[in-house]
């Protein structure tokens, strides 16, 4: 355990001066950033030896490292370290926050307080859910009567700052920003459902995009990939016959909306697929294919309009949630629930309901206010964040704000060469001014305006 000086003289309500030092604690970080915060590895170490009159962390305030008020005690007086409050973040890069400090000299009637504002640079990383933060500067620094804190003091306190960078959890940089800077829970969007498919028993969903757009395998003829789906999924021109693999599993098909069987002898042409990363792993399963499986075939459904399935491994086996009065379905991979003698389904982040699992589905416009109570420890708590007026939900909206950014250099090329079945064809797309869609390539290219534009990996 080690501790950072970060001031001497600042002023006590008795106008002598007092050490204040803060404890190092990488878990509430956020709070003390703006006292100088944890030092990194690049950093030197403070010099000195720590004193026995080192400040300690007052019984009970270190249970949850993210808690606050915190009590640190010091020689003499007696350290409060209140919650921080992020005011800005400009495009997630620069963050500005306050810290409110307060702190009771021994035989002091009345403590005095403080604040010490800072900003600093930042850079966001979603997918390790941290925050990367640097070039920590106090912009200023003032007493409770007003009065700023004298220049030598400020120098000296900013003197004492470590430098480097900072690894920060992203969920405690999200838990202090300012109310004002939260999104609002807007009403859910109503739009049409996709269809809702329930199906009791093992059963794979096929989607395409509209009629399966046939693609020529590095320049072969023999065999042909359907580039708009979601499933490694061929065609053999030699017989139109249709080969799926499903796992290590092939299936045989002549028709896309027929029942499929076990594939028996595979078709050379899948066998000697190119010996490239892209077909790794359909050449070793064709490989590997020795015929029929003994077990069931799988119920395969295709669909070349939007739609889910719920699969569910027999009759739905319901249980009940803490003690509410909602169940949710446990022989399930899917977000099914059962409240008031209605089924709710959770999906991308939009739910739907139907008094029945067969039949027609509906939007959900209006959640019962029982799912906001589904316990943070339990199973399903993972849907807060798709329930309306939750922390989770809050949370969930402000890190979809967040941008995924990366760094490619201008001279780079496209790693891929640009496949279409036939000549380009585009198609406008709904509610847009003038925009098109290619509808017969696997990459996602639009036109406007006669100008072309593909999104590759997230980089247009």
């Amino acid at each position: 355990m080690k501790f950072v000086k970060l001031a001497r003289g600042f002023p006590s309500a008795q106008g002598a001066s007092i050490n204040i030092k803060i404890l190092c604690d990488a878990s509430f970080i956020v709070g003390l950033i703006a006292l100088g915060g944890c030092a990194s590895k690049s950093d030197p170490q403070p010099s000195g030896q720590i004193d026995p009159g080192s400040p300690t962390v007052a019984a009970g305030t270190a249970a949850d490292p993210a808690s606050y008020p915190r009590v640190v005690d010091i020689p003499g007086v007696q350290l409060t370290i209140h919650a921080p409050q992020i005011r800005k973040w400009d495009d997630f890069k620069q963050l500005e926050a306050i810290a409110v400090v307060e702190a009771q000299s021994t035989g002091a009637t009345e403590p005095e307080f403080g604040t010490i504002e800072f900003r600093a640079n930042t850079k966001p990383d979603l997918d390790r859910r941290v925050v990367y933060v640097s070039d920590v500067e106090i912009s200023r620094m003032a007493l409770e009567s007003g009065k700023q804190t004298s220049p030598e003091n400020t120098a000296l306190i900013r003197s004492a700052f470590p430098q480097g960078t900072r690894e920060i959890p992203l969920a405690l940089i999200l838990s202090y920003l300012a109310e004002d800077l939260l999104p609002v829970n807007n009403p859910a969007i109503v739009s049409d459902p996709p269809e809702i498919i329930v199906d009791q028993t093992d059963a794979r969903l096929i989607l395409t995009h509209g009629e399966p757009v046939w693609m020529s395998i590095d320049g072969g003829e023999d065999m042909v990939y359907a580039a708009n789906t979601n499933w490694p999924l061929f065609k053999d021109k030699a017989n139109d016959g249709l080969y799926l693999l499903d796992g290590h599993n092939w299936l045989n098909n002549k028709k896309l909306d027929r029942q499929w069987v076990w594939a028996g002898q595979l078709p050379e042409a899948l066998r000697n697929l190119p010996d490239t990363e892209n077909w790794k792993t359909t050449r070793t399963a064709a490989a590997q294919w020795q015929g029929t499986e003994e077990t069931a075939v799988p119920n395969i459904h295709t669909r070349s309009t939007p739609a889910e399935l719920i699969a569910i491994e027999g009759p739905p086996a319901l249980e009940t949630i803490a003690d509410l009065d909602l169940s949710y379905v446990t022989n399930t991979e899917a977000a099914l629930f059962k409240y008031a003698d209605r089924w709710y389904y959770l999906v991308s982040g939009r739910w739907f309901t139907n008094s029945e699992l067969k039949g027609e589905w509906a939007s959900v416009t209006d959640l019962p206010e029982i799912f906001a109570s589904i316990p943070e420890a339990h199973t399903m708590a993972y849907v807060l964040s798709a329930v309306p007026g939750t922390p989770q939900a809050q949370m969930a909206l402000l890190e979809a704000l967040i941008p995924r950014t990366t760094k490619i250099s201008l001279d780079s090329q496209l790693p891929v060469t640009i496949d279409y079945a036939g000549e380009p064809e585009f198609e406008p797309i709904e509610q847009t001014d003038g925009v098109s869609r290619a509808v017969n390539t696997a990459f996602d290219i639009v036109e406007y305006a006669g100008v072309y534009y593909l999104c590759y990996y997230g980089i247009w």
